[in-house]
């Protein structure tokens, strides 16, 4: 979903809607964060696993992306509608 959103040649409908909700998603966190929502974001580790011997290869930071974002903010508007 972020690759199409970021891709701006990209005009097909399902794209165009990914970008109608990302907007929606920005505005809903917007409104919670000055309402004084709290933000809990800590940063999360990955590793790389060899496969075969299960050791640890590599080590970095998982990127968060609008799109976790957006889908963050639907759950949370859900679980307030309910």
């Amino acid at each position: 979903a972020q690759a199409r959103i970021d891709t701006p040649s990209d005009t097909s409908e399902l794209t165009e809607n990914l970008r109608t909700l990302n907007r929606l998603a920005k505005s809903l966190r917007k409104g919670r964060l000055d309402r004084g929502a709290l933000t809990l974001a800590s940063p999360e580790v990955r590793f790389q696993i060899d496969t075969e011997t299960h050791d640890p290869l590599d080590v970095g930071m998982y990127q968060v992306k609008e799109t976790n974002h957006m889908v963050e903010e639907f759950m949370l508007l859900a679980n307030v509608t309910v």
